[in-house]
């Protein structure tokens, strides 16, 4: 179809319609055909949308959720995976393993880009600490004992479903959601939509002149990140509105900081939202 596209998740529900579509076909041939299509399909996709460390690369973490489901579903209808490359199926298999990093330990998938507010039965368990840096989805997510959880995002490879969300973070310590997103409101074309997806509406730092600003040009990309058992640091680096902006995390269980640097050839003042 000359509107088929690998390159964002409307394309697996196309692939599973043309499996279940050979499974109906009395000319037998044409069913080889479109089985071996819908596979090739699928795995560019996979391919495409999913990261080789095996999260989902459309800048929102309940997409990690729904895209696996419709995997299932693909895979169900296929009979099983033996069909599918070596490359591909490390790729599910990362992305199942991968879930649990986007749930907050109070069950909650956390509020990134446009992802609703839900809770999710899964399980969460974890007898250590969990650290994931995928520069190509923009994340940093460590997770210590399912008692801090700490997510910082920077520029992905994509733009589907992206909020202006680079320096943000969320975090959560103890039972608590201590710094959270706004998550996804809806697709229209209202000025609250507008406030959910711009830089103001997330945790981050800007100069204050552009806080009536919904379409700021913002670079970020991970510089460096190292952790052991009782401690985690990570840097970012980046451009706000012609500003060099270096954000930098130290966590542990007992605290939390933040230390911005910005260098800059213009006198204004900057916001921690």
């Amino acid at each position: 179809s000359i509107n088929y596209t690998h390159k964002n998740n409307h394309g697996i529900f196309q692939d599973i319609a043309l499996l279940f579509l050979s499974d109906h076909l009395s000319d037998k041939s044409l069913t080889h055909r479109y089985k071996k299509l819908s596979i090739k399909r699928f795995e560019e996709q996979i391919l495409s949308t999913i990261s080789p460390k095996g999260v989902h690369l459309e800048n929102s973490a309940g997409y990690n959720f729904v895209i696996s489901n419709q995997i299932q579903t693909f895979i169900s209808f296929l009979g099983s995976d033996k069909d599918l490359n070596k490359e591909v199926l490390k790729r599910l298999n990362l992305l199942e393993k991968n879930k649990s990093l986007f749930i907050f330990p109070d069950h909650e998938i956390v509020p990134i880009g446009d992802t609703h507010r839900n809770k999710y039965d899964y399980d969460i368990s974890s007898s250590s600490s969990i650290c994931i840096n995928d520069t190509l989805a923009g994340y940093e997510i460590i997770n210590n004992d399912n008692e801090d959880y700490l997510l910082i995002r920077s520029n992905g490879v994509f733009q589907n479903h992206k909020h202006q969300d680079e320096f943000s973070f969320v975090y959560y310590s103890h039972g608590n959601k201590i710094i959270t997103e706004p998550g996804f409101l809806n697709f229209s074309n209202s000025l609250e939509r507008q406030f959910t997806i711009s830089f103001q509406a997330h945790n981050s730092i800007l100069p204050t002149k552009f806080l009536d600003n919904f379409n700021l040009n913002i670079k970020c990309l991970f510089k460096s990140y190292a952790t052991d058992d009782n401690y985690y640091y990570s840097e970012l680096v980046g451009e706000i509105e012609h500003s060099q902006v270096k954000r930098e995390f130290f966590m542990s269980s007992n605290y939390l900081i933040i230390i911005d640097s910005i260098s800059t050839s213009a006198e204004q003042d900057w916001l921690r939202i």
